[in-house]
């Protein structure tokens, strides 16, 4: 007899025994209300079977007889199921053969990014409730409404602008969700692809490398914005993201134009329309990999670059806001995409963000993992941090063995929070005269980058206890420093890292000769800078011939030259109205102006063409600034309509 018949024939036996106990009441209770049907499983409607029902089935296998039931659709179900099963039991193995032989989790186990992570609107639901966002409060409403308004709708979408896939509101966005008051166009040529022109992608751990790419009117668009840097006008950047209101450099430009003008809700929202451009312009298989932790990009490529800086930008702007969980889940992003070059030295900052954000377990499962211990060896924030990571914990033994090994490794990190902190406590004779070494301008960078950025965790009274005790008992230090083979050299990473954090007395660290000039929207490109096409316009004077004679202009480094050329343009016009500004040219002026004029259409610059062509494009810009200026008239009197619609409804 089979497993089954034999449970069913236990299961008669136990029903029968406990109708003998029952009263006759019951009994006619129980024969007047129908008997109901035996609820299917519901591991069995999603087609998941449970550990019991597995071992039962595979002992009705070994047992059961030849002869099939009559039950076919039942009998169906347990195959399927014993499949699940199987897999599950098969996982399980193997999940104790890696415990039983102690081997490590890749590395892209603890570079997983949860997509929910980075929307800053569940972070602040989860802190104020659901009503800290309510559908009112970004539409202007409330006092100064209408002056809001006007600002925002000066960056609004223009009659004629560029088009793509309109925003797809039902579909969720892997960086940032869309705003109702944003405008309903596409990204204008943005996309994403599999780069198989860079070697790291690896099928067997499954790490894939990924490009965004611009499209022909994408590239268009960023020769206009090259036009718009080298004028240095912010309202003509202004003007061009009008008309291109997704166009990820012009976002990253004009926000850090608002930016300085301390307008930080305008400038946090071109970010955040940045970040939503290049989400839903994302490949199909990237956020799965993203997840998994074994996506990256490149660093090499000027359009990979832009969600780097724009992610370095949303998580000081998310810092400001007190955000730390989504602003820490965007630095574990940037590392994630580039964990070994880490261009934007994102290690320097990941910690003081996951401690900010409560999360000492993740930041220990990173900087424990073997594959980033010895890149973290010589980076001072790593080693107090994760002794802090413990304290959080609640690890005070732990912590103190961490940060004891950290101050005789990094000795004169606690004397400079002693001064920064104003701890009146006595340091120890070992650590008094204990300073970064001046030979070492990479650690002393690192140090001074530290302290600065963390030293409003170390003022809560319980860390400031915990350091004084700790340093009190290092009676003595190493003849020998731990850190004498480590590297002096200041990267290019670690000076784009100081230069983006702009705080003087650290930049004034960066030794001489280190290359600082750079852009804006481009900060300190690599030196193996891989363009994918030219972005330089040729309406910028001097390009063309300056690439003849060898001077190879990089975007937003050959500026200069440009700018004063497209400078000299006016005077050339000039020379031939005789005045300027309601001023008249000197004979003397004229003369300098022809000869200079010669001198260029020697070297083969087209003056009269560009002179006719800035003329032209100066007759455009005003026939646009006067629509624009009708624009906003127009819509201030649509809103005195609304007002006053408004009053008449009180009345």
């Amino acid at each position: 007899m089979s497993s089954r018949a034999l449970r069913k024939a236990r299961e008669l036996e136990l029903l029968n025994a406990s109708k003998s106990d029952t009263t006759p009441a019951e009994v006619s209770e129980s024969e007047d209300e129908p008997v109901p049907a035996q609820k299917p499983s519901l591991f069995a409607l999603l087609g998941i079977a449970d550990e019991r029902d597995a071992s039962v089935e595979e002992e009705e296998e070994e047992e059961e007889d030849p002869e099939p039931e009559p039950s076919k659709p039942v009998a169906k179900k347990p195959k399927k199921k014993k499949k699940k099963g199987k897999g599950k039991a098969k996982a399980g193995k193997e999940d104790d053969i890696d415990q039983k032989s102690g081997g490590e989790l890749p590395l892209s186990s603890v570079l997983k990014i949860d997509s929910r992570d980075l929307d800053a609107g569940n972070e602040m639901k989860k802190l104020f409730g659901k009503d800290a966002l309510r559908p009112g409060d970004s539409d202007g409403q409330g006092e100064g409404g209408g002056r809001r308004r006007v600002a925002v709708g000066r960056l609004q979408l223009v009659p004629g602008a560029a088009g793509g896939r309109s925003l797809n509101k039902g579909r969720r966005n892997t960086f940032v969700q869309p705003k109702d008051e944003w405008p309903n166009v596409g990204s204008g040529g943005l996309g994403m692809e599999i780069d198989k022109d860079i070697e790291d992608s690896d099928l067997t751990t499954g790490i894939t490398t990924y490009r965004f790419v611009h499209g022909r009117a994408y590239q268009s668009v960023q020769r206009e914005f090259m036009i718009c840097v080298a004028s240095m006008d912010p309202n003509r950047m202004i003007l061009l993201l009008q008309h291109n209101p997704y166009h990820i450099t012009t976002l990253l430009q004009c926000s850090e134009i608002f930016h300085h003008q301390r307008d930080f809700t305008i400038a946090g929202d071109l970010l955040e329309r940045a970040l939503f451009s290049l989400g839903r312009s994302l490949h199909s298989s990237f956020p799965q990999k993203l997840a998994e932790g074994t996506a990256r990009l490149s660093f090499r490529r000027p359009e990979n670059r832009e969600l780097f800086l724009c992610g370095w930008r949303y998580i000081k702007n998310l810092s400001q806001r007190g955000t730390w969980r989504t602003a820490e889940e965007f630095a574990r992003l940037l590392l994630a995409m580039d964990p070994k070059g880490d261009p934007y030295e994102m290690s320097l900052i990941i910690d003081f963000l996951a401690l900010k954000s409560r999360q000492p377990e993740r930041l220990l499962s990173l900087t424990e993992h073997s594959a980033m211990r010895q890149k973290y060896s010589d980076l001072p924030n790593i080693a107090f941090s994760s002794a802090l990571a413990h304290l959080q914990l609640g690890n005070p033994s732990t912590a103190s063995e961490y940060l004891s090994k950290a101050i005789t490794k990094f000795p004169w990190i606690p004397s400079m929070l002693y001064k920064e902190l104003q701890i009146n406590s006595n340091l120890p004779p070992a650590l008094w005269a204990a300073q970064p070494p001046e030979d070492n301008p990479r650690q002393r960078i690192l140090a001074n980058l530290y302290v600065e950025r963390i030293k409003d965790i170390w003022k809560q009274p319980a860390f400031t206890t915990f350091l004084v005790d700790t340093a009190s008992s290092i009676y003595n230090l190493p003849r020998k420093p731990l850190l004498s083979n480590a590297s002096k050299k200041v990267s290019l990473s670690l000076t784009r890292h100081v230069i983006l954090t702009d705080i003087s007395a650290i930049t004034a660290l960066l030794p001489r000769g280190t290359r600082t000039s750079t852009n804006a929207f481009d900060p300190l490109p690599p030196d193996d800078d891989l363009q994918s096409y030219d972005s330089a316009p040729t309406e910028i004077p001097g390009v063309t011939r300056a690439r003849e004679m060898g001077l190879e202009m990089r975007p937003g480094e050959g500026g200069l030259l440009s700018t004063f050329l497209m400078s000299l343009l006016p005077w050339f016009r000039a020379a031939g109205e005789g005045e300027i500004e309601g001023r008249r040219l000197t004979e003397e002026e004229r003369g300098n102006l022809a000869d200079l004029r010669r001198e260029l259409e020697r070297a083969g610059v087209d003056v009269e063409r560009l002179v006719q062509e800035q003329a032209e494009e100066e007759r455009t810009m005003d026939r646009l600034a006067q629509e624009q200026v009708e624009e906003e008239e127009e819509m201030m009197r649509e809103l005195e309509e609304e007002e006053e619609n408004e009053e008449e409804r009180v009345h």
